[in-house]
């Protein structure tokens, strides 16, 4: 009966003390959220792992090093809805450490593919060179045309890229007008349509009408 009651207090004193030193490790750590800088970084090295929600954060509070750190280092398995926030606002080499984390990079997100906005018309020529080190897949090229990237759609058809979509990829630059961006395309494979021709007058494309005629 003494024995019982000795292992039943050991147990106990186990679990107090288990319980105990759970509580004071909780405590110790501080908040992310009220980290920044490289004292934000440094925590976060000393840590196995992040909670998606503490990612958004980071993201919010635009502390690049720290998403870069906790995406490179594993930290955190983070969603397509990041990742597409990322490629609007974070400098490449956050953008980088996504393309390292398998998501598809052709998922909409807000009614877009997550990699539109590195094809931009205004944007720079190492944001779509970066997709391009990452992704092998036509729908580059279609989503460099209606991001009306002449630039980025003549390099993807240098590298042998072929249009999926003959006789609709025409749209978006016969609708801004963009005469050089339609003729290359028509060049390299594009189709003349009654739709394309009736989307020129309705829009007053008149020397894209003459081209297609």
């Amino acid at each position: 009966m003494n024995r019982k009651r000795i292992l039943i207090g050991i147990i106990g004193l186990v679990l107090v003390c288990g319980v105990g030193g759970l509580l004071y490790w909780s405590q110790s750590q501080p908040e992310i959220s009220q980290l920044s800088g490289d004292s934000l970084v440094k925590e976060l090295d000393q840590r196995s792992s992040v909670t998606e929600a503490e990612l958004t954060d980071l993201q919010t509070r635009e502390e690049w090093d720290a998403v870069r750190l906790v995406l490179q280092d594993q930290k955190v398995t983070p969603t397509s809805e990041q990742f597409a926030t990322a490629v609007t606002l974070a400098p490449l080499d956050v953008i980088e450490a996504y393309f390292q984390q398998e998501l598809d990079p052709f998922e909409e997100v807000n009614g877009m593919p997550i990699i539109t906005p590195l094809f931009s018309e205004n944007g720079s020529r190492e944001q779509w060179e970066l997709a391009m080190r990452y992704v092998e897949d036509e729908r580059m090229l279609g989503i460099a045309v209606d991001s009306l990237n002449l630039e980025a759609v003549t390099h993807l058809l240098d590298e042998g890229y072929t249009i999926v979509d003959p006789e609709t990829v025409l749209m978006q630059p016969v609708r801004h007008n963009q005469v050089e961006l339609t003729k290359l395309l028509l060049d390299n494979g594009a189709r003349w349509t009654k739709t394309m021709e009736q989307t020129a007058k309705d829009y007053n494309s008149d020397l894209i009408l003459k081209m297609g005629n």
